[in-house]
């Protein structure tokens, strides 16, 4: 996203840009440290203003194997972060997401993400050119177990509420949220619950904005009265106000707990929504609670998050395994562990106290 970069005017046309450096590596497997082709490029991109992303593309050479994996990584040559992405390709398999093409029909522009708005109305392209079919869920409340919790959290029904058919026109499918708020999944085949996911919470989404989601997205602080009590309020938005000001007498120290707080919130939901919101999520949970990982790998199935912490530099691991999902590809569930009872307590104290929690 545009505004993680550091822009610079230490170039010849004195204009804002960044700088990034982006290389791919292709392996038969994930953690082969041989690779089948390489290569990276720079690109130096000039800051606009609203633009909140950029979209570029390369070619992968020698790409005429059926599955291989690609580690992508992309560097902020100016600040020196890192980042480092591993995705399967599949061209065997029909049905899957790289099956698809998605397109927004009011400026053609490619669609990367499965996030929808009322209004949105999409071209969807299969390589078959075959009729697609959606079945629609309705949204996916329930809320993420405690770390330390030794039950099990409860799975998504995936029976559809209903099912229907969207014809091919002149080489075209349209799609819209025309059932509202939900799940929608699009496939060829009804039978192999394939192909690709779009949910719509809400406009406004990934931010933050009604009353009842200020309330919703600070449950994971609240006892189970205090919650009902905020929901019922009259003016929640004002309920709201109070438990946060109830937390610290500096205001200015309140106002930043806020934002950090609704910020993490927001992140949550652009980086780990699933068929549900990011931040009710297992990952959307402790990145809330305890901020970003210091640490953070990657394999093609799981996620390990390591923070640091006490005088010691002691480490704390969270480990997140990808589930199989019908709804959604991006479904990491968190091996949950008894030891991680103390730091989810000292963060509810930490923040109900006015404190920005981070585990380091």
């Amino acid at each position: 996203y545009t505004k993680e970069l550091l822009y610079s005017k230490a170039n010849k046309d004195k204009t804002s840009r960044a700088k990034l450096k982006v290389n791919y590596s292709t392996k038969l497997n994930y953690k082969d440290k041989n690779f089948i082709s390489s290569d990276s490029t720079i690109l130096n991109l000039k800051e606009v203003k609203n633009q909140t992303s950029f979209i570029t593309f390369f070619t992968v050479e020698n790409d005429t194997l059926e599955n291989y994996f690609i580690e992508i990584g992309i560097t902020d040559i100016y600040t020196s972060k890192r980042s480092k992405t591993i995705l399967e390709v599949d061209k065997k398999t029909t049905d899957n997401k790289q099956f698809y093409n998605v397109i927004y029909k009011k400026n053609f522009k490619q669609k990367f993400n499965n996030k929808l708005t009322k209004a949105d109305t999409l071209f969807i392209k299969n390589r078959e050119n075959k009729p697609l079919f959606v079945k629609y869920y309705t949204n996916d409340s329930e809320l993420p177990l405690p770390p330390h919790s030794t039950l099990v959290n409860k799975i998504k029904d995936t029976i559809p509420d209903i099912v229907v058919e969207l014809p091919v026109k002149n080489k075209k499918i349209i799609f819209s949220a025309s059932e509202g708020k939900g799940i929608y999944k699009i496939m060829t085949d009804t039978t192999l619950n394939k192909g690709i996911t779009e949910v719509y919470f809400y406009d406004d989404f990934p931010s933050v904005t009604s009353s009842e989601q200020l309330i919703e997205t600070i449950r994971y602080l609240l006892h189970t009265n205090e919650y009902e009590n905020l929901l019922n309020s009259s003016n929640k938005k004002l309920a709201t106000d109070k438990f946060w000001l109830a937390t610290n007498k500096d205001t200015e120290k309140v106002k930043q707990l806020i934002k950090v707080w609704y910020n993490r919130v927001t992140y949550a939901n652009l980086y780990f929504t699933t068929h549900k919101e990011g931040w009710r999520t297992d990952r959307g949970m402790i990145y809330i609670m305890f901020g970003p990982p210091k640490i953070i790998n990657l394999t093609h199935n799981a996620e390990r998050w390591t923070y640091r912490t006490g005088m010691n530099n002691e480490t704390v691991n969270f480990i997140f395994v990808k589930e199989t999902n019908i709804l959604s590809n991006n479904n990491y569930v968190l091996k949950r562990k008894p030891e991680y009872q103390n730091y989810w307590y000292k963060a509810i104290d930490s923040w109900r106290n006015g404190i920005i929690y981070n585990i380091q």
